[in-house]
């Protein structure tokens, strides 16, 4: 084969495998019929059960289609078992590699953040406030080192505060 054919090729499949792996690694985000029937159902059915299952359907969907919904249900379901599966997916949903200086990787502050120290310091449901200390670990936003403090100094439960101190020390392993 002529090396300028060979050449076009192996640029040709370089810049596919770029393209490829470059669309991989954008999250996506689902505007669909089926996006719509979870949502709603995540909000508004009547069974616990269906809000639950929709809600992880929804954290299969990616951090940016779920997180948002995840983070209104954690604050209004009227069931505490709904309220700690969405603290639970958030935190699923937003996995973080331990390896990287946190100084690298602190965000701006997410509406997702405020929803979990929100459930943290109030809500009534000591499971909610124990799966919102757990989720925030997986965050990087400065205000969560001083919530997970809070939290364990004043929490009246021994399982939130224990949530909150192991959420301080796995943040204290990956800052510097």
């Amino acid at each position: 084969m002529n090396l300028k054919i060979k050449s076009l090729c192996l640029l040709c499949m370089a810049g596919l495998f770029c393209a490829c792996s470059h669309e991989q690694k954008k999250p996506t985000f689902h505007s669909g019929p089926e996006y719509t029937a979870l949502s709603s159902a995540l909000i508004s059915d009547a069974s616990e059960t269906v809000r639950m299952s929709a809600a992880e359907a929804l954290s299969h969907m990616g951090y940016l289609a779920a997180n948002p919904l995840l983070s209104k249900a954690l604050l209004s379901d009227a069931s505490a078992d709904v309220r700690r599966k969405c603290a639970e997916l958030l935190e699923k949903t937003n996995d973080i590699d331990r390896d990287t200086d946190w100084r690298q990787t602190v965000s701006d502050e997410m509406p997702e953040v405020t929803a979990l120290m929100m459930a943290l310091a109030s809500d009534k449901s000591l499971s909610v406030r124990a799966a919102s200390a757990r989720a925030l670990r997986k965050f990087r936003d400065n205000r969560i080192p001083a919530a997970l403090a809070k939290s364990l100094s004043s929490d009246p439960e021994s399982e939130v505060r224990a949530a909150a101190a192991e959420s301080i020390g796995l943040l204290g392993r990956s800052r510097p």
